[in-house]
């Protein structure tokens, strides 16, 4: 799978603040983190990316 583009894991990181359901504290924690790295338009490690996604995934799919 391609690297998400930094639009795209915005657009995550938004969908998991507004819509995600059952979020850990350190999951809110986290995500406040990528918000603020990605608004200073830095970079995410490949590891960061992974978790984003599981949390997005997990958190506000279907199932969740």
């Amino acid at each position: 799978m391609a690297e998400p583009s930094r639009d795209e894991l915005t657009r995550w990181v938004h969908i998991c603040m507004t819509e995600g359901r059952n979020l850990t504290k350190w999951e809110e924690e986290f995500l406040w983190s990528m918000q603020h790295r990605l608004e200073e338009h830095r970079s995410l490690s490949e590891r960061q990316v992974e978790v984003l996604e599981k949390i997005y995934e997990e958190k506000t799919g279907p199932f969740c």
